[in-house]
């Protein structure tokens, strides 16, 4: 692992990394876009938003993404 991904995501944020993980392909833009309608779910359940609602958001995006390939 090369310094600069240590410095950017330290070994003490394991979840950070996963869903860096998950989002990779997507653009900024996509992720503002996700982190967004997330936080306003989770506001309307009057809740705080978590790691696991960001989590679930992107794992429901890739389902969706290989769902579109399956109808090309």
């Amino acid at each position: 692992m090369s310094e600069v991904t240590r410095t950017i995501i330290p070994e003490q944020y394991p979840d950070l990394r996963r869903l860096a993980l998950l989002a990779t392909g997507s653009t900024g833009a996509d992720i503002e876009r996700l982190v967004r309608d997330v936080r306003r779910s989770v506001r309307r359940q009057q809740r705080s938003l978590t790691w696991g609602d960001l989590e679930h958001a992107l794992l429901a995006g890739q389902r969706a993404d290989v769902g579109e390939l399956d109808r090309r």
